[in-house]
């Protein structure tokens, strides 16, 4: 089965990914040929064109308001995919499949 979810940026992978543990778990349990449960997440291409994350920028201010909308959405892209290395890690740690 497939559920296809779209999360928001940064702490929101880790946060859903921890929150579906237990139901991960159930389902490889609970399929006939004991198939591993897998996270996968995707993102734009656009995380290679942002050049630094900037932390000022992240929460809503004079620093934030200077950057165009393209910038914000490509160091978004980029903070989603390098948040979601600790996830990989995790999961392949818990014994999920990595993707």
């Amino acid at each position: 089965m497939q559920v296809d979810v779209p999360i928001d940026e940064c702490a929101g992978h880790w946060l859903f990914t921890k929150q579906l543990l237990p139901a991960l778990f159930a389902a490889t349990d609970a399929s006939p040929t004991h198939e591993k449960a897998r996270v996968v997440t995707v993102s734009s291409s656009a995380n290679y064109l942002a050049k630094e994350i900037d932390f000022e920028a992240i929460g809503d201010g004079p620093t934030r308001r200077k950057n165009d909308t393209w910038t914000l959405y490509c160091r978004s892209k980029l903070v989603g995919v390098l948040d979601d290395f600790p996830i990989s890690f995790l999961t392949n740690w818990l014994g999920f499949r990595g993707v």
